[in-house]
């Protein structure tokens, strides 16, 4: 995939701002437990299949 071929530090740090955004969305969005959770797991798919 595109990401890659990015340099570690840049996908580390794209892997932080994934989860920094399910956070936020836990948190702050409104969003209940449920789809805060399956957030979780879009995010962990990603980052194991692209990342």
């Amino acid at each position: 995939m595109l990401v890659n071929f990015l340099p570690p530090a840049i996908r580390y740090l794209l892997k932080i701002e994934a989860d920094g955004f399910a956070l936020y969305l836990m948190t702050h969005a409104g969003y209940g437990p449920r789809s805060a959770v399956k957030f979780m797991e879009l995010t962990d798919y990603w980052q194991r299949e692209i990342i």
